[in-house]
């Protein structure tokens, strides 16, 4: 008994939802975290086919209902572990993007699959964001390169020079006379 309370602290106070499946798909448990992420209740995801209750039926290419729809002769060991990225839906419509790790494993005679989903949404975005400032910072490389190839300088008097970049509209004037460096 005292494992068994053991046990459920730890699935109660996991960071990641877990769900746990009949080989049907049929939701058979959850914990806290999959309540908060997928913003259903409990006795409202028991019970339901956990494809439907993580991802809309629109997206096309769902690994998790793949998984879980193959035939269990189909099953190997390398099938029995299985880890992606797909997106799932909360219950208030929001689109999440989820990495799952699949498990199944055989009890009583009977086989059941776990999932571990982790909320990688934010993650996702940041990748994105970052992406898109590399591609800019390259855009701003080839652009300020380009521009150099026609950089006009002119020596206005000894140790001040004049810049231009036409195509840019930049012109500077830049250096230090001769003179004050001698009263530096």
């Amino acid at each position: 008994k005292q494992q068994g309370l053991h046990l459920q602290a730890i699935l109660n106070n996991a960071l990641d939802a877990i769900i746990t499946t009949t080989q049907d798909g049929i939701i058979t448990e959850d914990n806290p975290a999959a309540e908060k992420l997928f913003g259903h209740s409990r006795s409202e995801a028991l019970g339901k086919k956990v494809a439907e209750f993580i991802s809309p039926s629109q997206i096309d290419n769902n690994p998790l209902l793949d998984f879980i729809q193959r035939p269990a002769d189909k099953q190997n060991s390398e099938q029995q572990h299985y880890r992606f990225e797909m997106q799932g839906l909360r219950a208030n419509g929001d689109l999440i993007d989820l990495e799952l790790a699949l498990t199944s494993i055989e009890f009583d005679g009977r086989l059941f699959y776990t999932c571990f989903v982790h909320d990688i949404t934010q993650t996702k975005q940041l990748i994105k964001s970052l992406d898109e400032k590399v591609v800019a910072l390259k855009e701003t490389e080839t652009a300020l390169r380009e521009a150099m190839k026609n950089l006009l300088v002119s020596q206005v008097v000894p140790g001040v020079f004049w810049l231009q970049i036409p195509e840019a509209d930049l012109y500077i004037l830049c250096g230090c006379p001769g003179e004050i460096v001698k009263h530096l």
